[in-house]
């Protein structure tokens, strides 16, 4: 597994898109930069540093640096490729466990924002696999138009174009990084792709619905299976229960309107879903460890309206 933090942007040196219509067998090299192919169609057989590989559509491979490579078998393709300098590219001296726990770690302090911003970006670290199948269709495309943007840029001689491309790159590998995370916390769960689907599910209601009562009878109706069960698994995968999950929902939105408007209390909690402004702002200030007026004078020195405080 290869660890990498996001917070160093790519230099890219060279990136395209090839289509092989005729068969066509990979030359022999070793490259001084990492180049990442991202197969579009059809197949490409490699051997890196003595190992075989062959890539099918939706698959991915990451050339390290310093490695001989060679095709070994003539084929037809249609592939991106990437070659670019990353200086904090490396194998994870973690154990597979120690990367489950990371990831469950990382995942959770990113919903409750436990960090502050510069924190945040210092602790900002990424896991991703040398060679994968991109499994979850949605992903595959978002990555497929991610690399298609940077190409495009690049033919056309866009101004800033490798700028551009860096950028479309990086949030490329972090797709792959996400989606893989996904997948390494559903396995530790035994989670089948039935329930990966309602808990995914699961996610995308409470984002929507944060504002509304929700209750445990009201999520085990709509999604059709025992709570406690759906509960255990939410909290396997996403490293926390599920109103545990929907508290950190409507925390994250008071704080963007804390820091964005100047409604009052009572308005906010009426829109977060958290309650009157009584109890609002004492579990605003249990979450953060500031009140809500304290928060808000960091994004507002100013603000147009007050805060009644308890």
């Amino acid at each position: 597994m290869l660890r990498f933090f996001p917070t160093q942007m790519p230099r890219i040196t060279f990136m395209g898109r090839v289509n092989y219509r005729e068969p066509w067998c990979h030359f022999y090299r070793v490259t001084p930069v990492y180049i990442l192919y991202y197969i579009f169609s059809g197949e490409m057989y490699l051997n890196e540093n003595g190992v075989e590989y062959v890539l099918r559509p939706g698959e991915y491979l990451l050339l390290e640096p310093g490695y001989e490579t060679y095709g070994t078998k003539a084929a037809r393709c249609d592939y991106y490729f990437i070659h670019f300098e990353h200086m904090d590219f490396a194998h994870s001296p973690l154990s597979p466990e120690e990367i489950r726990r990371r990831l469950q770690q990382i995942r959770q302090m990113s919903l409750e924002e436990k960090l502050e911003p510069e924190s945040d970006y210092a602790q900002a670290e990424c896991f991703l696999e040398k060679y994968a199948m991109v499994e979850d269709p949605a992903v595959r495309l978002r990555v497929y138009g991610l690399l298609e943007e940077a190409v495009q840029h690049t033919r056309l001689r866009t101004e800033n174009h490798r700028c551009i491309g860096s950028c479309k790159l990086l949030e490329s590998l972090m797709e792959l990084s996400r989606a893989q995370a996904d997948k390494i916390l559903r396995q530790h769960a035994a989670c089948t792709p039935e329930m990966a689907e309602k808990i995914q599910r699961v996610v995308q209601y409470l984002h929507s619905e944060y504002p509304n009562k929700i209750t445990s009878q009201e999520i085990e109706t709509r999604f059709a299976v025992n709570f406690d069960y759906l509960n255990r698994v939410f909290r396997q995968v996403t490293g926390s229960t599920i109103f545990h999950y929907l508290s950190a929902v409507r925390l994250n939105r008071a704080k963007e309107f804390l820091a964005t408007t100047t409604m009052r209390s009572s308005e906010i909690a009426l829109n977060t879903g958290i309650g009157d402004e009584y109890y609002f702002s004492k579990f605003f200030k249990k979450m953060t460890g500031l009140s809500p007026r304290q928060y808000r004078s960091r994004y507002l020195p100013e603000p147009g309206l007050p805060l009644r405080e308890k």
